[in-house]
């Protein structure tokens, strides 16, 4: 099935490069079966001596190196959901529900979103970007290849920071 297809490349990623310092492949409980919707992946340049550079600044240029070896990758979400516009701006419904109408609880009235309220998701955002595509007909022979990309980014730190030191941010 399509399903046990992405869970075998899913499978042999998570092996692989788990065994490169400073990558986080997605964990599965045991006991659970994983759906494998998104196969995101998380660095952790500190894991390798690397403190110097913000880690969303050494995501960006993993990345963009990634990419460079004919990496498919993109960013899933960016931002805790409290910082999506809808919450930030109060206009859901329209007519102020349901924040501020007849409806509204008087509390939510005044309250201010912040996304820095939620460090957790904010540093998972800044560490995370997602592979695709990691299903059927793709097969092993493509996973190797990110696999091989990713060791060789790895390889060769040194540039990818030089090279995120270069990064303009968004604004």
């Amino acid at each position: 099935t399509l399903q046990a297809g992405r869970r075998e490349l899913c499978e042999y990623l998570n092996a692989e490069l788990g065994k490169i310092k400073g990558v986080r492949p997605p964990e599965v409980p045991d006991g659970d079966v994983h759906s494998w919707h998104l196969y995101k992946v998380r660095l952790y340049p500190e894991q390798l001596g690397i403190t110097d550079v913000h880690v969303k600044r050494f995501r960006w240029a993993v990345q963009m190196a990634l990419q460079a070896e004919g990496c498919d990758l993109f960013e899933w979400h960016n931002m805790p959901v409290p910082s999506q516009k809808v919450f930030l701006n109060k206009e859901a419904y329209g007519k102020g529900c349901p924040w501020d109408c007849h409806l509204a609880d008087p509390k939510w009235k005044d309250y201010q979103y912040n996304p820095f309220n939620y460090p957790v998701c904010v540093d998972m955002f800044d560490r995370s970007f997602c592979i695709k595509p990691i299903y059927p007909p793709n097969d092993t022979k493509l996973m190797a290849l990110y696999v091989e990309a990713f060791r060789k980014v790895f390889d060769n730190l040194d540039e990818v920071i030089e090279f995120s030191k270069t990064i303009e941010f968004p604004t």
